[in-house]
Protein backbone atom coordinates (compact mmCIF):
# COMPACT_ATOMS: atom_id res chain seq x y z
CA UNK A 1 0.00 0.00 0.00
CA UNK A 2 1.22 3.50 -1.15
CA UNK A 3 2.02 5.63 2.03
CA UNK A 4 -0.40 8.31 1.22
CA UNK A 5 -2.82 5.75 1.10
CA UNK A 6 -1.93 4.33 4.90
CA UNK A 7 -1.90 7.63 6.31
CA UNK A 8 -5.53 8.26 4.96
CA UNK A 9 -6.74 4.82 6.45
CA UNK A 10 -4.73 5.39 9.69
CA UNK A 11 -6.36 8.74 9.58
CA UNK A 12 -9.98 8.03 9.05
CA UNK A 13 -9.71 5.32 11.61
CA UNK A 14 -8.42 7.61 14.12
CA UNK A 15 -11.22 9.68 13.49
CA UNK A 16 -14.30 9.95 15.35
CA UNK A 17 -15.89 11.94 12.58
CA UNK A 18 -17.79 9.61 10.23
CA UNK A 19 -15.72 9.72 6.75
CA UNK A 20 -17.53 7.94 3.48
CA UNK A 21 -15.50 7.18 2.15
CA UNK A 22 -11.71 6.44 1.39
CA UNK A 23 -12.20 3.90 -1.76
CA UNK A 24 -13.06 7.38 -3.02
CA UNK A 25 -9.58 9.17 -2.74
CA UNK A 26 -7.32 8.03 -5.23
CA UNK A 27 -4.52 9.90 -5.45
CA UNK A 28 -1.71 11.75 -3.11
CA UNK A 29 -2.59 15.09 -3.39
CA UNK A 30 -6.43 14.33 -2.47
CA UNK A 31 -5.83 12.19 0.26
CA UNK A 32 -3.38 14.99 1.92
CA UNK A 33 -6.18 17.50 1.90
CA UNK A 34 -8.71 14.53 3.30
CA UNK A 35 -6.11 13.84 6.11
CA UNK A 36 -6.12 17.70 6.67
CA UNK A 37 -10.21 17.76 6.99
CA UNK A 38 -10.12 14.41 9.00
CA UNK A 39 -7.37 15.54 11.59
CA UNK A 40 -8.81 19.21 11.97
CA UNK A 41 -12.35 17.82 13.04
CA UNK A 42 -11.01 14.16 14.14
CA UNK A 43 -12.54 14.76 17.65
CA UNK A 44 -16.35 16.27 16.38
CA UNK A 45 -18.66 13.18 16.50
CA UNK A 46 -21.58 16.28 15.11
CA UNK A 47 -20.24 16.56 11.81
CA UNK A 48 -19.68 14.65 8.47
CA UNK A 49 -16.90 14.39 5.50
CA UNK A 50 -17.11 13.19 2.40
CA UNK A 51 -15.30 12.30 -0.46
CA UNK A 52 -16.77 13.00 -4.24
CA UNK A 53 -20.10 13.02 -3.09
CA UNK A 54 -23.10 13.28 -5.47
CA UNK A 55 -26.42 14.06 -4.97
CA UNK A 56 -29.11 11.31 -6.48
CA UNK A 57 -30.04 13.39 -9.44
CA UNK A 58 -26.48 14.20 -10.64
CA UNK A 59 -25.61 12.42 -13.48
CA UNK A 60 -22.33 10.89 -14.15
CA UNK A 61 -20.42 13.06 -16.45
CA UNK A 62 -17.98 16.04 -16.23
CA UNK A 63 -20.88 18.16 -16.27
CA UNK A 64 -21.52 17.45 -13.21
CA UNK A 65 -18.63 16.55 -11.80
CA UNK A 66 -18.73 16.40 -7.61
CA UNK A 67 -16.08 18.40 -5.58
CA UNK A 68 -13.03 16.72 -3.96
CA UNK A 69 -14.23 17.18 -0.29
CA UNK A 70 -17.44 18.32 1.46
CA UNK A 71 -16.88 19.15 5.29
CA UNK A 72 -20.74 19.14 6.35
CA UNK A 73 -20.21 20.53 10.28
CA UNK A 74 -22.32 22.63 12.69
CA UNK A 75 -19.46 25.10 12.83
CA UNK A 76 -19.30 25.93 9.21
CA UNK A 77 -21.90 24.85 7.12
CA UNK A 78 -21.32 23.40 3.57
CA UNK A 79 -17.89 23.52 3.30
CA UNK A 80 -16.41 22.14 -0.57
CA UNK A 81 -12.67 21.40 -0.98
CA UNK A 82 -11.75 21.39 -4.76
CA UNK A 83 -8.52 19.92 -4.68
CA UNK A 84 -5.95 20.16 -7.47
CA UNK A 85 -2.49 18.24 -7.71
CA UNK A 86 -0.38 20.58 -9.72
CA UNK A 87 2.72 20.93 -9.19
CA UNK A 88 4.01 25.00 -10.01
CA UNK A 89 6.16 24.14 -12.98
CA UNK A 90 2.62 23.67 -15.07
CA UNK A 91 1.19 27.21 -14.19
CA UNK A 92 1.85 29.49 -16.56
CA UNK A 93 -0.63 32.24 -15.58
CA UNK A 94 -3.03 33.30 -13.82
CA UNK A 95 -5.51 36.22 -15.31
CA UNK A 96 -9.03 37.02 -14.59
CA UNK A 97 -9.39 34.76 -12.24
CA UNK A 98 -8.74 31.69 -14.10
CA UNK A 99 -5.23 29.39 -13.96
CA UNK A 100 -3.70 28.58 -17.28
CA UNK A 101 -1.97 25.24 -17.31
CA UNK A 102 1.11 23.72 -19.49
CA UNK A 103 0.85 20.20 -19.51
CA UNK A 104 3.33 18.53 -22.75
CA UNK A 105 3.58 21.77 -24.57
CA UNK A 106 -0.31 22.60 -24.80
CA UNK A 107 -1.84 25.12 -22.45
CA UNK A 108 -5.14 24.69 -21.11
CA UNK A 109 -7.25 27.23 -18.66
CA UNK A 110 -9.01 25.95 -15.58
CA UNK A 111 -11.55 27.42 -13.20
CA UNK A 112 -11.36 25.61 -10.35
CA UNK A 113 -13.62 28.18 -8.22
CA UNK A 114 -16.43 27.52 -11.09
CA UNK A 115 -16.03 24.28 -10.53
CA UNK A 116 -16.62 23.95 -6.62
CA UNK A 117 -19.01 26.78 -7.23
CA UNK A 118 -20.94 24.55 -9.68
CA UNK A 119 -20.87 21.85 -7.15
CA UNK A 120 -21.80 24.09 -3.88
CA UNK A 121 -25.02 25.52 -6.10
CA UNK A 122 -26.07 22.04 -7.20
CA UNK A 123 -26.26 20.37 -3.92
CA UNK A 124 -27.12 23.34 -2.14
CA UNK A 125 -30.47 23.72 -4.85
CA UNK A 126 -31.59 19.82 -4.03
CA UNK A 127 -30.82 20.83 -0.17
CA UNK A 128 -33.58 23.74 -0.49
CA UNK A 129 -35.44 21.82 -2.28
CA UNK A 130 -35.03 19.25 0.70
CA UNK A 131 -36.22 21.86 3.17
CA UNK A 132 -39.48 22.81 1.23
CA UNK A 133 -41.06 19.57 0.99
CA UNK A 134 -40.62 18.81 4.90
CA UNK A 135 -41.53 22.08 5.30
CA UNK A 136 -38.58 23.59 7.22
CA UNK A 137 -37.48 26.22 4.48
CA UNK A 138 -35.07 27.94 6.97
CA UNK A 139 -33.12 25.59 7.94
CA UNK A 140 -30.35 25.23 4.96
CA UNK A 141 -26.89 25.83 5.98
CA UNK A 142 -24.61 28.45 4.57
CA UNK A 143 -22.24 26.67 1.76
CA UNK A 144 -18.74 28.27 1.09
CA UNK A 145 -15.61 26.95 -0.94
CA UNK A 146 -12.17 26.72 -1.55
CA UNK A 147 -9.55 25.22 -3.77
CA UNK A 148 -6.53 23.21 -2.16
CA UNK A 149 -3.15 22.93 -3.84
CA UNK A 150 -1.27 20.56 -1.62
CA UNK A 151 1.43 20.27 -4.06
CA UNK A 152 2.76 23.89 -4.34
CA UNK A 153 4.53 26.03 -1.56
CA UNK A 154 4.05 29.35 -0.48
CA UNK A 155 7.26 30.56 -1.22
CA UNK A 156 7.38 29.31 -4.78
CA UNK A 157 3.60 30.43 -5.05
CA UNK A 158 4.52 34.37 -3.94
CA UNK A 159 7.93 33.98 -6.01
CA UNK A 160 5.31 33.83 -8.81
CA UNK A 161 3.19 36.98 -7.50
CA UNK A 162 0.60 34.68 -8.08
CA UNK A 163 -0.85 35.91 -4.42
CA UNK A 164 -1.41 39.24 -6.15
CA UNK A 165 -3.73 37.52 -9.13
CA UNK A 166 -6.30 35.62 -6.53
CA UNK A 167 -8.11 36.42 -3.72
CA UNK A 168 -5.68 34.35 -0.85
CA UNK A 169 -8.76 33.41 0.96
CA UNK A 170 -10.17 31.14 -1.29
CA UNK A 171 -6.58 29.48 -1.60
CA UNK A 172 -5.42 26.83 0.34
CA UNK A 173 -1.56 25.58 -0.40
CA UNK A 174 0.81 22.94 1.19
CA UNK A 175 1.60 24.85 4.69
CA UNK A 176 -1.65 25.05 5.15
CA UNK A 177 -2.94 21.28 5.46
CA UNK A 178 0.59 20.76 8.08
CA UNK A 179 -1.56 21.78 11.19
CA UNK A 180 -4.67 21.06 11.73
CA UNK A 181 -5.75 23.64 14.24
CA UNK A 182 -4.22 26.52 11.86
CA UNK A 183 -6.66 24.36 8.80
CA UNK A 184 -10.09 24.49 10.86
CA UNK A 185 -9.10 28.14 11.65
CA UNK A 186 -8.62 29.10 8.43
CA UNK A 187 -11.70 27.26 6.83
CA UNK A 188 -14.05 28.69 10.00
CA UNK A 189 -12.20 32.18 9.21
CA UNK A 190 -13.31 32.23 5.48
CA UNK A 191 -16.64 32.01 6.50
CA UNK A 192 -16.99 33.93 9.32
CA UNK A 193 -15.74 36.60 6.92
CA UNK A 194 -18.95 36.04 4.77
CA UNK A 195 -21.42 35.02 7.19
CA UNK A 196 -23.05 37.58 9.38
CA UNK A 197 -24.80 35.23 11.96
CA UNK A 198 -22.54 33.49 13.99
CA UNK A 199 -24.33 30.95 15.57
CA UNK A 200 -23.91 26.90 14.78
CA UNK A 201 -26.15 25.47 11.91
CA UNK A 202 -29.15 22.86 13.16
CA UNK A 203 -29.34 19.37 13.32
CA UNK A 204 -32.23 19.80 10.78
CA UNK A 205 -29.91 21.77 8.50
CA UNK A 206 -27.18 19.38 8.52
CA UNK A 207 -29.95 16.84 7.79
CA UNK A 208 -31.46 18.13 5.23
CA UNK A 209 -27.88 17.93 3.45
CA UNK A 210 -27.91 14.49 4.36
CA UNK A 211 -30.76 13.80 2.68
CA UNK A 212 -30.00 15.47 -0.61
CA UNK A 213 -27.05 13.50 -0.88
CA UNK A 214 -29.43 10.66 -0.70
CA UNK A 215 -28.63 9.40 3.30
CA UNK A 216 -30.95 6.27 3.63
CA UNK A 217 -30.46 6.68 7.29
CA UNK A 218 -32.23 9.88 7.02
CA UNK A 219 -34.74 9.31 4.63
CA UNK A 220 -36.18 6.53 6.55
CA UNK A 221 -37.17 8.26 9.09
CA UNK A 222 -37.94 11.91 7.95
CA UNK A 223 -41.04 13.25 8.40
CA UNK A 224 -44.10 12.78 5.33
CA UNK A 225 -45.21 15.01 2.81
CA UNK A 226 -48.75 16.15 2.96
CA UNK A 227 -50.89 14.16 1.18
CA UNK A 228 -54.42 16.26 0.93
CA UNK A 229 -54.26 19.66 -0.83
CA UNK A 230 -56.91 21.21 0.92
CA UNK A 231 -56.87 22.25 4.70
CA UNK A 232 -60.33 21.37 5.37
CA UNK A 233 -59.96 17.71 4.66
CA UNK A 234 -59.63 15.39 7.40
CA UNK A 235 -56.47 13.90 5.21
CA UNK A 236 -54.57 17.47 5.41
CA UNK A 237 -55.60 17.99 9.26
CA UNK A 238 -53.58 14.64 9.93
CA UNK A 239 -50.35 15.43 7.82
CA UNK A 240 -50.56 18.32 9.47
CA UNK A 241 -50.41 17.22 13.58
CA UNK A 242 -47.64 14.53 12.26
CA UNK A 243 -45.55 17.45 10.48
CA UNK A 244 -45.87 20.05 12.83
CA UNK A 245 -43.06 20.84 15.49
CA UNK A 246 -43.83 18.48 18.81
CA UNK A 247 -42.40 20.30 21.42
CA UNK A 248 -41.94 18.20 24.70
CA UNK A 249 -43.38 19.25 27.11
CA UNK A 250 -41.96 20.81 30.15
CA UNK A 251 -42.91 17.56 32.72
CA UNK A 252 -41.20 15.25 30.15
CA UNK A 253 -37.84 17.70 29.31
CA UNK A 254 -37.26 17.52 32.98
CA UNK A 255 -37.15 13.70 32.79
CA UNK A 256 -34.85 13.79 29.97
CA UNK A 257 -32.14 15.75 31.60
CA UNK A 258 -33.21 14.53 35.06
CA UNK A 259 -29.82 12.95 36.55
CA UNK A 260 -30.48 9.33 38.52
CA UNK A 261 -27.08 9.47 39.52
CA UNK A 262 -26.71 5.62 40.39
CA UNK A 263 -29.84 5.53 42.21
CA UNK A 264 -33.27 3.45 41.76
CA UNK A 265 -35.95 5.39 39.65
CA UNK A 266 -39.60 4.86 39.39
CA UNK A 267 -41.47 6.92 36.81
CA UNK A 268 -44.86 6.25 36.72
CA UNK A 269 -47.12 7.57 33.97
CA UNK A 270 -50.34 7.66 32.52
CA UNK A 271 -51.06 5.88 28.77
CA UNK A 272 -50.07 8.01 25.86
CA UNK A 273 -48.04 9.99 28.27
CA UNK A 274 -44.48 9.24 26.12
CA UNK A 275 -42.23 7.36 28.56
CA UNK A 276 -40.95 5.21 26.02
CA UNK A 277 -39.87 8.66 24.20
CA UNK A 278 -38.49 9.73 27.39
CA UNK A 279 -37.27 6.49 28.98
CA UNK A 280 -34.48 6.37 25.45
CA UNK A 281 -33.99 10.05 25.85
CA UNK A 282 -32.80 9.96 29.42
CA UNK A 283 -30.64 6.94 28.51
CA UNK A 284 -28.95 8.73 25.69
CA UNK A 285 -28.82 11.74 28.25
CA UNK A 286 -26.96 9.47 30.65
CA UNK A 287 -24.63 7.78 28.20
CA UNK A 288 -23.47 11.50 27.15
CA UNK A 289 -23.23 12.48 30.66
CA UNK A 290 -20.84 9.27 31.40
CA UNK A 291 -18.88 9.73 28.22
CA UNK A 292 -17.87 13.25 29.14
CA UNK A 293 -17.26 13.01 32.66
CA UNK A 294 -14.68 10.04 31.81
CA UNK A 295 -12.96 12.15 29.07
CA UNK A 296 -14.08 9.69 26.34
CA UNK A 297 -15.56 9.43 22.88
CA UNK A 298 -18.86 7.54 22.59
CA UNK A 299 -17.56 4.78 21.30
CA UNK A 300 -14.75 4.15 24.00
CA UNK A 301 -17.75 3.79 26.72
CA UNK A 302 -17.33 0.38 27.81
CA UNK A 303 -20.34 0.60 30.27
CA UNK A 304 -22.72 -1.96 29.31
CA UNK A 305 -26.67 -0.73 29.15
CA UNK A 306 -29.88 -2.59 28.77
CA UNK A 307 -33.93 -1.63 27.82
CA UNK A 308 -36.25 -4.20 29.02
CA UNK A 309 -39.87 -4.48 28.29
CA UNK A 310 -42.35 -7.70 28.48
CA UNK A 311 -43.77 -7.36 25.10
CA UNK A 312 -41.75 -8.75 21.94
CA UNK A 313 -43.68 -6.40 19.67
CA UNK A 314 -42.41 -3.17 21.51
CA UNK A 315 -38.56 -4.18 21.06
CA UNK A 316 -38.40 -2.87 17.23
CA UNK A 317 -40.11 0.59 18.26
CA UNK A 318 -37.42 0.97 21.10
CA UNK A 319 -34.87 0.03 19.39
CA UNK A 320 -36.00 2.72 16.41
CA UNK A 321 -36.36 5.19 19.02
CA UNK A 322 -32.97 4.90 20.82
CA UNK A 323 -31.10 5.09 17.59
CA UNK A 324 -33.07 8.38 16.32
CA UNK A 325 -32.29 9.81 19.81
CA UNK A 326 -28.26 8.83 19.50
CA UNK A 327 -28.26 9.92 16.20
CA UNK A 328 -29.79 13.56 17.24
CA UNK A 329 -27.52 14.08 19.83
CA UNK A 330 -24.10 12.38 18.33
CA UNK A 331 -24.57 12.69 14.54
CA UNK A 332 -23.52 8.86 14.13
CA UNK A 333 -24.67 5.42 14.73
CA UNK A 334 -25.02 4.26 18.51
CA UNK A 335 -22.19 1.92 20.08
CA UNK A 336 -22.81 -1.78 20.56
CA UNK A 337 -22.85 -1.55 24.34
CA UNK A 338 -26.76 -0.94 25.00
CA UNK A 339 -28.98 -4.30 24.92
CA UNK A 340 -33.03 -3.59 23.67
CA UNK A 341 -34.57 -7.04 24.46
CA UNK A 342 -38.11 -8.03 25.30
CA UNK A 343 -37.59 -9.93 29.12
CA UNK A 344 -37.91 -13.59 27.17
CA UNK A 345 -35.16 -12.63 24.66
CA UNK A 346 -32.63 -11.46 27.33
CA UNK A 347 -32.97 -14.63 29.16
CA UNK A 348 -32.76 -16.35 25.89
CA UNK A 349 -29.38 -14.34 25.33
CA UNK A 350 -27.78 -16.18 28.47
CA UNK A 351 -28.05 -19.12 27.17
CA UNK A 352 -26.20 -21.68 24.82
CA UNK A 353 -28.78 -20.86 22.35
CA UNK A 354 -27.94 -16.85 22.13
CA UNK A 355 -25.58 -15.50 19.79
CA UNK A 356 -23.08 -14.46 22.49
CA UNK A 357 -23.14 -18.49 23.89
CA UNK A 358 -24.26 -17.89 27.42
CA UNK A 359 -23.62 -20.00 30.81
CA UNK A 360 -27.09 -20.71 31.43
CA UNK A 361 -29.01 -23.68 30.88
CA UNK A 362 -32.33 -23.13 28.81
CA UNK A 363 -35.43 -23.06 30.59
CA UNK A 364 -38.43 -24.50 28.72
CA UNK A 365 -41.60 -22.89 29.02
CA UNK A 366 -43.40 -25.98 28.62
CA UNK A 367 -41.83 -27.51 31.58
CA UNK A 368 -43.03 -24.84 34.12
CA UNK A 369 -47.02 -24.46 35.46
CA UNK A 370 -48.23 -21.08 35.61
CA UNK A 371 -47.51 -18.74 36.81
CA UNK A 372 -44.67 -19.15 33.79
CA UNK A 373 -42.65 -16.39 33.61
CA UNK A 374 -42.28 -16.38 36.93
CA UNK A 375 -40.82 -19.80 38.00
CA UNK A 376 -38.94 -19.37 34.39
CA UNK A 377 -37.75 -16.16 35.84
CA UNK A 378 -36.74 -17.91 39.59
CA UNK A 379 -34.99 -20.83 37.60
CA UNK A 380 -32.82 -18.58 35.78
CA UNK A 381 -32.40 -17.12 38.89
CA UNK A 382 -31.47 -19.25 40.94
CA UNK A 383 -28.47 -20.72 37.81
CA UNK A 384 -26.85 -16.93 37.59
CA UNK A 385 -26.57 -17.44 42.25
CA UNK A 386 -24.39 -20.20 41.29
CA UNK A 387 -22.75 -18.71 38.42
CA UNK A 388 -21.57 -16.18 40.68
CA UNK A 389 -20.35 -18.33 43.52
CA UNK A 390 -18.24 -20.64 41.31
CA UNK A 391 -17.75 -18.97 38.57
CA UNK A 392 -17.79 -14.62 39.09
CA UNK A 393 -15.32 -13.72 35.73
CA UNK A 394 -18.47 -15.38 34.17
CA UNK A 395 -20.83 -14.01 36.21
CA UNK A 396 -19.24 -10.42 35.75
CA UNK A 397 -19.27 -10.53 32.11
CA UNK A 398 -22.82 -10.83 32.17
CA UNK A 399 -23.75 -7.92 34.34
CA UNK A 400 -25.23 -4.35 32.78
CA UNK A 401 -24.34 -0.69 34.55
CA UNK A 402 -27.60 0.31 34.13
CA UNK A 403 -31.06 -1.54 32.81
CA UNK A 404 -34.37 0.59 32.37
CA UNK A 405 -37.42 -0.85 32.16
CA UNK A 406 -40.59 -0.10 30.09
CA UNK A 407 -43.87 -0.85 30.54
CA UNK A 408 -42.88 -2.37 34.13
CA UNK A 409 -46.82 -3.06 34.97
CA UNK A 410 -46.34 -6.25 32.84
CA UNK A 411 -43.84 -8.02 34.95
CA UNK A 412 -43.90 -10.34 38.07
CA UNK A 413 -41.91 -9.56 41.37
CA UNK A 414 -39.70 -12.73 40.33
CA UNK A 415 -39.02 -11.15 36.99
CA UNK A 416 -37.41 -7.90 39.10
CA UNK A 417 -35.44 -9.57 41.34
CA UNK A 418 -34.04 -11.25 38.05
CA UNK A 419 -33.30 -8.26 36.41
CA UNK A 420 -31.26 -6.75 39.80
CA UNK A 421 -29.21 -10.25 39.84
CA UNK A 422 -28.04 -8.70 36.55
CA UNK A 423 -26.90 -5.31 37.37
CA UNK A 424 -23.66 -3.97 39.09
CA UNK A 425 -23.46 -2.18 42.01
CA UNK A 426 -23.00 1.89 40.94
CA UNK A 427 -19.51 2.30 43.13
CA UNK A 428 -20.59 6.21 44.30
CA UNK A 429 -23.46 5.19 45.88
CA UNK A 430 -23.44 1.11 46.13
CA UNK A 431 -26.69 0.86 44.96
CA UNK A 432 -28.11 -0.99 41.55
CA UNK A 433 -29.43 1.38 39.11
CA UNK A 434 -32.74 0.36 37.34
CA UNK A 435 -35.19 2.74 36.24
CA UNK A 436 -38.74 1.38 35.85
CA UNK A 437 -41.60 3.23 33.39
CA UNK A 438 -44.90 1.83 34.93
CA UNK A 439 -48.67 2.83 33.68
CA UNK A 440 -51.03 2.11 36.96
CA UNK A 441 -54.21 2.51 33.96
CA UNK A 442 -52.51 -0.09 31.64
CA UNK A 443 -51.63 -3.70 33.31
CA UNK A 444 -52.54 -5.40 30.70
CA UNK A 445 -51.95 -8.60 31.90
CA UNK A 446 -53.24 -7.91 35.36
CA UNK A 447 -49.59 -8.61 37.20
CA UNK A 448 -49.96 -7.90 40.73
CA UNK A 449 -48.36 -4.32 42.07
CA UNK A 450 -45.09 -4.66 43.32
CA UNK A 451 -43.93 -4.12 47.05
CA UNK A 452 -40.70 -2.18 45.92
CA UNK A 453 -39.04 -1.92 49.01
CA UNK A 454 -39.06 -5.91 49.17
CA UNK A 455 -38.15 -6.34 45.83
CA UNK A 456 -34.59 -3.97 47.47
CA UNK A 457 -35.54 -1.89 44.70
CA UNK A 458 -35.47 1.68 46.81
CA UNK A 459 -37.39 4.09 45.21
CA UNK A 460 -38.98 6.24 48.37
CA UNK A 461 -39.95 9.75 48.01
CA UNK A 462 -37.91 11.86 45.04
CA UNK A 463 -37.18 8.50 43.50
CA UNK A 464 -40.71 8.30 42.30
CA UNK A 465 -41.85 10.67 39.79
CA UNK A 466 -45.38 11.12 37.85
CA UNK A 467 -46.32 11.68 33.78
CA UNK A 468 -49.60 13.39 34.00
CA UNK A 469 -50.57 14.22 30.87
CA UNK A 470 -51.42 11.80 27.86
CA UNK A 471 -50.36 13.19 24.34
CA UNK A 472 -50.99 10.13 22.32
CA UNK A 473 -55.17 10.31 22.15
CA UNK A 474 -58.17 13.23 22.59
CA UNK A 475 -59.91 13.11 26.16
CA UNK A 476 -62.76 11.63 24.63
CA UNK A 477 -61.20 8.64 23.28
CA UNK A 478 -59.30 7.86 26.55
CA UNK A 479 -62.49 8.24 28.56
CA UNK A 480 -64.51 6.15 26.62
CA UNK A 481 -61.76 3.47 26.25
CA UNK A 482 -61.03 3.97 30.23
CA UNK A 483 -64.79 3.75 30.92
CA UNK A 484 -65.21 0.74 28.71
CA UNK A 485 -62.11 -0.53 30.61
CA UNK A 486 -64.09 -0.63 33.67
CA UNK A 487 -67.28 -1.83 32.89
CA UNK A 488 -69.13 1.62 34.03
CA UNK A 489 -72.01 0.47 32.44
CA UNK A 490 -71.81 -3.72 32.53
CA UNK A 491 -74.88 -5.19 34.85
CA UNK A 492 -72.14 -6.92 36.25
CA UNK A 493 -69.14 -6.00 37.95
CA UNK A 494 -66.60 -6.15 34.80
CA UNK A 495 -63.18 -8.29 35.46
CA UNK A 496 -61.50 -5.91 33.41
CA UNK A 497 -61.51 -3.23 36.34
CA UNK A 498 -58.07 -4.93 37.78
CA UNK A 499 -56.61 -3.40 35.11
CA UNK A 500 -56.21 0.14 36.10
CA UNK A 501 -55.31 1.14 39.61
CA UNK A 502 -58.39 4.01 39.87
CA UNK A 503 -57.30 5.01 43.57
CA UNK A 504 -54.37 5.81 42.71
CA UNK A 505 -55.29 7.66 39.82
CA UNK A 506 -58.03 9.38 41.83
CA UNK A 507 -55.64 10.16 44.74
CA UNK A 508 -53.54 12.04 42.32
CA UNK A 509 -56.82 14.01 40.58
CA UNK A 510 -56.37 12.57 36.89
CA UNK A 511 -59.29 10.98 37.29
CA UNK A 512 -62.66 12.30 38.89
CA UNK A 513 -65.87 9.55 39.66
CA UNK A 514 -69.04 11.44 38.44
CA UNK A 515 -72.74 10.06 38.65
CA UNK A 516 -72.39 8.11 35.52
CA UNK A 517 -68.96 7.58 34.48
CA UNK A 518 -65.04 8.60 35.00
CA UNK A 519 -64.38 12.15 34.08
CA UNK A 520 -60.07 12.32 32.71
CA UNK A 521 -58.46 14.95 33.19
CA UNK A 522 -54.62 13.29 32.18
CA UNK A 523 -55.28 14.94 28.69
CA UNK A 524 -54.99 17.92 26.94
CA UNK A 525 -56.26 17.25 23.45
CA UNK A 526 -59.66 17.45 22.23
CA UNK A 527 -61.26 16.43 19.03
CA UNK A 528 -64.65 17.37 17.52
CA UNK A 529 -66.12 13.92 17.11
CA UNK A 530 -66.63 11.15 19.81
CA UNK A 531 -65.68 8.38 19.29
CA UNK A 532 -68.43 5.50 17.61
CA UNK A 533 -70.00 2.20 18.15
CA UNK A 534 -72.01 0.56 15.55
CA UNK A 535 -74.25 -2.12 15.35
CA UNK A 536 -75.46 -4.21 12.14
CA UNK A 537 -77.82 -6.97 11.76
CA UNK A 538 -75.13 -8.60 9.89
CA UNK A 539 -71.73 -9.28 8.52
CA UNK A 540 -72.24 -8.49 5.07
CA UNK A 541 -73.98 -5.32 6.62
CA UNK A 542 -70.89 -4.48 8.64
CA UNK A 543 -68.93 -5.60 5.86
CA UNK A 544 -70.18 -3.04 3.54
CA UNK A 545 -70.58 0.17 5.95
CA UNK A 546 -66.60 -0.89 6.29
CA UNK A 547 -65.97 -0.45 2.53
CA UNK A 548 -68.02 2.72 1.84
CA UNK A 549 -66.35 4.51 5.10
CA UNK A 550 -62.70 3.49 3.90
CA UNK A 551 -63.53 4.76 0.76
CA UNK A 552 -64.97 7.72 1.79
CA UNK A 553 -61.65 8.24 4.00
CA UNK A 554 -59.26 7.56 0.83
CA UNK A 555 -61.21 9.46 -1.72
CA UNK A 556 -63.40 12.65 -0.14
CA UNK A 557 -61.00 12.91 2.99
CA UNK A 558 -58.08 12.35 1.01
CA UNK A 559 -56.65 10.25 4.07
CA UNK A 560 -53.57 8.18 3.32
CA UNK A 561 -54.61 4.34 3.56
CA UNK A 562 -51.70 3.68 5.95
CA UNK A 563 -53.32 6.18 8.44
CA UNK A 564 -56.12 3.53 8.56
CA UNK A 565 -56.11 0.47 10.63
CA UNK A 566 -58.86 -2.37 10.56
CA UNK A 567 -58.99 -4.63 13.12
CA UNK A 568 -60.94 -7.99 13.55
CA UNK A 569 -60.96 -10.72 16.07
CA UNK A 570 -60.77 -13.26 13.10
CA UNK A 571 -60.28 -12.99 9.34
CA UNK A 572 -62.36 -16.10 9.08
CA UNK A 573 -65.71 -13.77 8.64
CA UNK A 574 -63.68 -11.06 6.34
CA UNK A 575 -61.97 -13.40 3.52
CA UNK A 576 -62.93 -11.23 0.69
CA UNK A 577 -62.60 -7.55 2.48
CA UNK A 578 -59.13 -6.98 1.04
CA UNK A 579 -60.92 -7.52 -2.61
CA UNK A 580 -63.83 -5.46 -1.75
CA UNK A 581 -61.98 -2.86 -0.62
CA UNK A 582 -59.37 -2.83 -3.36
CA UNK A 583 -62.34 -2.72 -6.02
CA UNK A 584 -64.22 -0.22 -4.22
CA UNK A 585 -61.21 2.13 -3.33
CA UNK A 586 -58.61 3.16 -6.48
CA UNK A 587 -56.51 4.67 -3.77
CA UNK A 588 -55.67 1.28 -1.86
CA UNK A 589 -54.41 -1.13 -4.07
CA UNK A 590 -51.84 -1.52 -2.30
CA UNK A 591 -53.72 -3.12 1.11
CA UNK A 592 -51.22 -3.45 4.26
CA UNK A 593 -51.34 -6.52 5.82
CA UNK A 594 -54.09 -7.39 8.39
Amino acid sequence: MDQWKADLVAAARDAVIPFESVDSITNEAHARAAIAALKAYSKESVGYIYAEPRTPERPVGENARPTDILILHPGVGAFLLEVKGWPIHEISKIEAGKITRTVKGYPEIKDPWQQAQEAAGQLKTATTRIARNRGNSREVPYFDWAVVLPNIRKTDWEKRQFHHCLNQKEVLLAEDLTDPTAFRARIEQIVSQKRRQKSLFSKEAINNVREALGSSIIINYRKRQASAQTYDKLGWQIDTYENKDKRLSQEQMELIDADFCGHPQLIRGVAGSGKSVVLVKNLVSMMDRETVQLHLDPAQNQKRYAVVCYNRSLVPFLRRRFEECYRELHYCDPPKNVDIYHLNGLQSELTQYGKRRGPLAYQRYSDFEEPKPALIAAAYSSQLDVLSKQEPQKYDALLYDAIYVDEGQDLYDEEYLFLMRLLRVDPQTGLKNIVIFYDDAQNLYGRPRPNWSKLGIDVAGRRTRVMQTCFRNTREVIEFAFNLLLGVKSEVRAETRQFADVKYLEDKGLVQELSDRWRVHFAERTFDTPPEVRLFRSREDETKWLVDTIWQLTEQEEVRPEDILVIFRTDFDYRDLTDRIRLRCMGCRHVPRW
